[in-house]
Protein backbone atom coordinates (compact mmCIF):
# COMPACT_ATOMS: atom_id res chain seq x y z
CA UNK A 1 0.00 0.00 0.00
CA UNK A 2 1.44 3.67 -0.79
CA UNK A 3 1.75 6.14 2.07
CA UNK A 4 0.08 9.08 2.56
CA UNK A 5 3.09 10.97 3.84
CA UNK A 6 3.33 13.38 0.06
CA UNK A 7 0.46 15.60 1.91
CA UNK A 8 3.09 16.95 4.27
CA UNK A 9 2.85 20.62 4.82
CA UNK A 10 4.97 23.56 6.40
CA UNK A 11 3.49 26.38 7.45
CA UNK A 12 4.42 29.39 8.60
CA UNK A 13 1.67 30.77 11.27
CA UNK A 14 2.67 33.70 13.47
CA UNK A 15 6.06 33.53 12.64
CA UNK A 16 6.06 30.10 14.14
CA UNK A 17 7.01 27.23 11.81
CA UNK A 18 4.71 23.98 11.91
CA UNK A 19 5.67 21.03 10.53
CA UNK A 20 4.03 18.25 9.94
CA UNK A 21 2.96 15.45 7.40
CA UNK A 22 0.00 13.13 6.49
CA UNK A 23 -0.46 9.23 6.28
CA UNK A 24 -2.81 6.58 7.05
CA UNK A 25 -2.81 5.85 10.39
CA UNK A 26 -1.58 1.88 9.31
CA UNK A 27 1.87 3.48 8.65
CA UNK A 28 1.80 5.04 12.27
CA UNK A 29 0.92 1.86 14.94
CA UNK A 30 2.09 4.25 17.76
CA UNK A 31 -0.40 6.72 17.26
CA UNK A 32 -3.34 4.20 17.30
CA UNK A 33 -4.02 5.05 20.83
CA UNK A 34 -3.92 8.46 20.90
CA UNK A 35 -5.80 9.00 17.77
CA UNK A 36 -8.46 6.63 19.59
CA UNK A 37 -8.24 8.38 23.10
CA UNK A 38 -8.93 11.94 20.82
CA UNK A 39 -12.22 10.27 19.07
CA UNK A 40 -13.63 9.09 22.67
CA UNK A 41 -12.99 12.12 24.58
CA UNK A 42 -14.17 14.72 22.19
CA UNK A 43 -17.47 12.42 20.46
CA UNK A 44 -18.04 9.02 22.34
CA UNK A 45 -17.42 9.53 26.06
CA UNK A 46 -19.91 11.96 26.25
CA UNK A 47 -22.27 9.40 25.21
CA UNK A 48 -21.43 6.94 27.68
CA UNK A 49 -19.47 4.51 24.95
CA UNK A 50 -16.57 2.54 26.70
CA UNK A 51 -12.94 3.47 24.98
CA UNK A 52 -12.46 0.03 23.97
CA UNK A 53 -14.97 0.35 21.75
CA UNK A 54 -13.63 3.10 20.00
CA UNK A 55 -10.11 1.15 20.13
CA UNK A 56 -11.94 -2.00 18.17
CA UNK A 57 -13.11 0.19 15.48
CA UNK A 58 -8.95 1.62 15.40
CA UNK A 59 -8.09 -2.03 15.29
CA UNK A 60 -10.61 -3.27 12.81
CA UNK A 61 -9.30 -0.22 9.85
CA UNK A 62 -8.42 -1.75 7.20
CA UNK A 63 -5.16 -2.37 5.46
CA UNK A 64 -6.53 -1.91 2.30
CA UNK A 65 -7.77 0.92 0.50
CA UNK A 66 -11.16 1.72 1.33
CA UNK A 67 -13.56 3.10 3.85
CA UNK A 68 -13.40 3.64 6.72
CA UNK A 69 -9.96 4.93 6.96
CA UNK A 70 -7.78 7.65 9.55
CA UNK A 71 -5.24 9.88 8.64
CA UNK A 72 -2.80 11.14 11.21
CA UNK A 73 -1.00 14.44 10.97
CA UNK A 74 2.53 14.12 12.94
CA UNK A 75 5.42 15.86 12.90
CA UNK A 76 8.11 13.01 13.15
CA UNK A 77 6.21 10.71 14.66
CA UNK A 78 4.41 13.07 17.54
CA UNK A 79 0.60 13.48 16.95
CA UNK A 80 -0.75 16.62 15.56
CA UNK A 81 -3.80 15.57 14.76
CA UNK A 82 -6.36 12.96 12.75
CA UNK A 83 -9.59 12.73 10.56
CA UNK A 84 -11.95 9.57 9.83
CA UNK A 85 -13.53 8.92 6.33
CA UNK A 86 -16.23 6.59 7.02
CA UNK A 87 -18.94 5.09 5.40
CA UNK A 88 -21.88 6.84 7.91
CA UNK A 89 -21.16 9.35 10.66
CA UNK A 90 -24.95 10.36 11.46
CA UNK A 91 -27.51 8.15 12.33
CA UNK A 92 -30.46 10.37 11.43
CA UNK A 93 -28.82 10.34 7.63
CA UNK A 94 -27.65 6.84 7.24
CA UNK A 95 -28.53 7.43 3.32
CA UNK A 96 -25.55 9.64 3.08
CA UNK A 97 -21.98 8.25 2.09
CA UNK A 98 -19.42 8.73 2.44
CA UNK A 99 -18.34 11.04 5.42
CA UNK A 100 -15.71 12.96 6.94
CA UNK A 101 -15.75 12.95 10.57
CA UNK A 102 -14.05 12.97 13.97
CA UNK A 103 -11.52 15.66 12.81
CA UNK A 104 -9.32 16.68 15.56
CA UNK A 105 -6.07 18.51 15.97
CA UNK A 106 -4.02 18.97 19.27
CA UNK A 107 -4.62 22.41 21.04
CA UNK A 108 -1.12 23.89 20.27
CA UNK A 109 -1.45 23.34 16.55
CA UNK A 110 -4.77 24.36 15.66
CA UNK A 111 -5.49 27.78 13.15
CA UNK A 112 -2.51 27.27 11.81
CA UNK A 113 -3.87 24.82 8.41
CA UNK A 114 -3.84 21.20 9.69
CA UNK A 115 -7.11 20.67 9.72
CA UNK A 116 -7.60 22.12 6.39
CA UNK A 117 -4.62 19.72 5.50
CA UNK A 118 -6.65 17.05 6.75
CA UNK A 119 -10.01 17.58 5.40
CA UNK A 120 -8.24 17.91 1.83
CA UNK A 121 -5.92 15.07 2.53
CA UNK A 122 -9.85 12.91 3.27
CA UNK A 123 -11.49 14.41 0.24
CA UNK A 124 -8.48 13.33 -2.14
CA UNK A 125 -8.73 9.38 -0.89
CA UNK A 126 -12.61 9.59 -0.94
CA UNK A 127 -12.82 11.08 -4.43
CA UNK A 128 -10.23 8.26 -5.60
CA UNK A 129 -12.57 5.74 -4.35
CA UNK A 130 -14.82 7.21 -7.00
CA UNK A 131 -17.18 8.64 -4.86
CA UNK A 132 -18.69 12.17 -6.39
CA UNK A 133 -20.02 14.22 -2.97
CA UNK A 134 -18.46 13.55 0.31
CA UNK A 135 -20.62 14.35 3.53
CA UNK A 136 -19.53 16.09 6.51
CA UNK A 137 -21.37 17.26 10.03
CA UNK A 138 -20.28 19.72 12.78
CA UNK A 139 -21.78 22.42 15.30
CA UNK A 140 -23.14 25.80 14.07
CA UNK A 141 -19.99 27.55 15.37
CA UNK A 142 -17.98 25.60 12.84
CA UNK A 143 -20.18 26.58 9.93
CA UNK A 144 -17.96 29.24 8.39
CA UNK A 145 -14.61 27.38 8.51
CA UNK A 146 -16.52 24.60 6.41
CA UNK A 147 -18.24 26.91 4.19
CA UNK A 148 -14.46 28.72 3.37
CA UNK A 149 -13.17 25.58 2.85
CA UNK A 150 -15.71 24.97 -0.17
CA UNK A 151 -18.43 23.07 1.41
CA UNK A 152 -21.96 23.58 0.82
CA UNK A 153 -24.39 23.72 4.19
CA UNK A 154 -27.35 21.40 3.47
CA UNK A 155 -28.97 20.80 6.35
CA UNK A 156 -29.46 22.64 10.32
CA UNK A 157 -30.13 21.26 13.63
CA UNK A 158 -29.87 17.82 12.87
CA UNK A 159 -30.63 15.49 15.77
CA UNK A 160 -29.55 15.91 19.37
CA UNK A 161 -26.46 17.03 18.56
CA UNK A 162 -28.65 20.03 16.14
CA UNK A 163 -25.60 19.31 14.00
CA UNK A 164 -25.19 21.22 10.64
CA UNK A 165 -24.89 18.84 7.68
CA UNK A 166 -22.55 19.64 4.94
CA UNK A 167 -21.73 18.43 1.30
CA UNK A 168 -18.93 19.05 -1.24
CA UNK A 169 -18.40 17.70 -4.66
CA UNK A 170 -15.65 15.80 -6.62
CA UNK A 171 -13.18 18.37 -8.63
Amino acid sequence: METRQGYGCELYAGGAEVKFEIANLNYFPDLKHISADRVWNAWWRPHGHLFQAVMDFFDELPEMPGLPFCFVAHDDGKYVGSVLGLVTDLDERPELSPWVGALWVEPEFRRQGVATALVKAALVEIFAMEHEVAFLCATAEKRDMYQNQGWHLIEENVGDGALDVFEVNSP
